[in-house]
């Protein structure tokens, strides 16, 4: 399988990049990023691409794209407004889920948050909510959705809920019985998760014409991503 994943540098997105191999070592992996950057990997190649620049869509190497994975995100502190954080979280993820459904690519995955809902009171909750609604009405044939609850794991960037999550989460392990959705997740549980899920997907698509089967979205909150990586093993 040949994947296009946008946010390849992020929490979730370098341990896709890390654990791609593993799942898909004969497949190709494609990574836009704002700047390119030297890399020691020899299996991803990495495509510099202007986001604010649609234009750019058109140049992709879509003839050799199977799915698309986006772990794009942020937060408006880091964003600086919610109108940027919108165009980050909104704008970008259903511009690359349009060009996907134009030139036939069959899989979008895409991380979104545990809580979406576009009649939420909340505006991160209501963004991540629109672009579902978006992204289901474009009839993609396969379209994955991961909503983790709190992530964790190293960033760039220092994250206060995050902190206090992890620290909760160790300090009290057992408070989470019965309401494992809300554990806090490590992002590379997310990222093989992913992969997991694209590697049945691939099966999938191996058995069956695509081009005639009905929409399928599949929503994986986090109980349910731990549960793909049980599976697996």
């Amino acid at each position: 399988m040949n994947i296009l994943l946008i946010g390849s540098t992020g929490l979730i997105g370098s341990q896709f990049v890390e654990n791609f191999p593993k799942f898909f070592p004969q497949g190709k992996l494609f990574c836009l990023v704002r700047k390119v950057v030297s890399s020691s990997n020899n299996y991803a190649n990495f495509i510099e691409h202007d986001f604010n620049e649609k234009r750019q869509l058109e140049s992709l190497p879509w003839d050799q794209i199977n799915a698309i994975v986006c772990t794009l995100g942020t937060t408006i502190a880091v964003a600086g407004s919610q109108e940027n954080f919108k165009k980050v979280d909104y704008q970008y993820p259903l511009e690359f889920a349009q060009a996907a459904k134009a030139h036939n690519i069959p899989i979008f995955s895409i991380v979104t948050a545990m809580g979406s809902d576009s009649n939420s009171k909340i505006f991160y909750n209501q963004v991540k909510g629109q672009l579902e609604e978006e992204l289901s009405a474009l009839e993609i044939p396969i379209l994955n959705i991961f909503q983790p609850s709190l992530l964790i794991g190293d960033r760039k960037e220092i994250r206060t809920g995050e902190i206090i999550g992890k620290w909760v989460s160790n300090l009290v392990p057992f408070s989470f019985l019965g309401l494992e959705k809300y554990r806090p997740i490590e992002g590379k549980t997310v990222a093989l998760g992913i992969l997991t899920n694209l590697k049945e997907n691939q099966t999938l698509l191996a058995n069956t014409q695509y081009k005639s089967m009905q929409p399928r979205v599949h929503i994986f909150e986090s109980d349910a991503i731990s549960t793909l990586l049980a599976q697996k093993d």
